[in-house]
């Protein structure tokens, strides 16, 4: 599973393609039980001309009937005991479907679209598709609302014919993050600066070569824990490292867990790993104040340094109201102070960039 948190940062409803253009689901305008009901008999469709064409389910059919391929935000749309005057409140629209298939089966399916265009599957009608990382981005026609919706098919492993634990987690979105104007991105942008405490001085060394550089023998990313660096040696009271080039990932969370706080967790730690208030709580638990000082300078760099992406194209209002939310509430639930003029600073740089 090669997802980038690029492809992750992309919001959906901003699709074209043909002169068409992908619209947000207003829940305000469109009745959420027919978007929810209108949805899945199109995907009921859809899965059984797949089985027809290809000989196997996109989906399992028990697979689609529980739900358990929605991802994201999307999950709560379709989670009939989120109540929907709740719903509305904190999430009235949605830009895009997010749906989890088989990686096994993305270019199968890639290839099913691109043939399947202007196909109408009972309330939708394909449009066109792309290929964009290991998710294969559809565009389709609503008939009954007459709009455009996006339905982002996102490529995960599968096991035992549905989306793996680390799959669900990966591509999670908590109602309670949702409820305090959290992102889920911003969930997982959390978890990965979880690993900063962890950060030393330290000398790469290459094959002819050697560089200083701020390591930690391990990354965690949504892709999971990966040893980035072994460490080989030490030399003017630094330690020496080895790139491992490994693409090995650890996706067990009681060992992501013992990486991260040195300990083992109970089950109530391992649930709180699934939402930004959770790992909040868990910082609060496990970590020092000095190490959460750094995990929140790691989250901040990760909104607005080198190599930061924009939630939403063309609107940078609304990317820094955004990632200003999920600051202020990570500021408010640590009980730190942090530094207004470097962060000011640091998003002024940005945005200047990214006009």
């Amino acid at each position: 599973m090669r997802i980038t948190f690029k492809q992750f940062l992309i919001e959906g409803g901003n699709f074209s393609i043909d002169g068409e253009e992908a619209s947000r689901i207003d829940l305000n305008l469109h009745d959420r039980l027919e978007v929810i009901k209108t949805i899945k008999k199109s995907l009921i469709k859809l899965n059984n001309q797949f089985k027809l064409e290809q000989g196997l389910y996109l989906w399992k059919p028990h697979v689609l009937a529980d739900g358990k391929i929605y991802s994201g935000s999307t999950k709560h749309l379709f989670d009939e005991s989120i109540d929907e005057t709740k719903l509305k409140k904190h999430k009235p629209s949605f830009g895009d479907i997010d749906l989890m298939i088989d990686i096994e089966l993305k270019d199968k399916f890639k290839q099913f679209a691109e043939h399947k265009k202007t196909h109408t599957f009972e309330h939708l009608t394909l449009i066109g598709s792309k290929l964009s990382g290991e998710q294969v981005i559809t565009l389709w026609h609503h008939k009954k609302f007459d709009i455009n919706i996006q339905i982002d098919f996102e490529g995960v492993e599968f096991v035992d014919n549905e989306p793996s634990e680390w799959a669900h987690f990966s591509h999670s979105s908590s109602f309670e993050d949702t409820v305090n104007g959290v992102k889920g991105v911003f969930h997982k942008f959390l978890m990965s600066s979880l690993m900063a405490p962890k950060k030393f001085e330290a000398i790469e060394q290459m094959k002819t070569k050697q560089k200083e550089i701020i390591a930690s023998t391990h990354t965690l990313s949504i892709k999971g824990l990966r040893e980035k660096y072994k460490i080989s040696g030490e030399q003017d009271g630094k330690k020496v490292v080895v790139n491992t080039q490994s693409h090995d990932f650890i996706t067990d969370f009681a060992k992501i867990f013992k990486e991260v706080f040195g300990k083992e967790p109970s089950e109530s730690d391992v649930k709180k790993f699934w939402s930004f208030k959770g790992i909040i709580e868990l910082i609060k638990k496990y970590m020092n104040e000095h190490e959460e000082e750094q995990i929140v300078e790691s989250f901040i760099e990760k909104l607005f340094g080198e190599g930061a992406q924009s939630l939403y194209k063309g609107d940078n209002n609304r990317d820094l109201e955004e990632k200003m939310t999920a600051i202020r509430y990570l500021e408010d639930k640590l009980n730190i102070d942090i530094h207004k003029e470097k962060l000011n600073d640091i998003s002024n740089a940005y945005y200047k960039k990214h006009k």
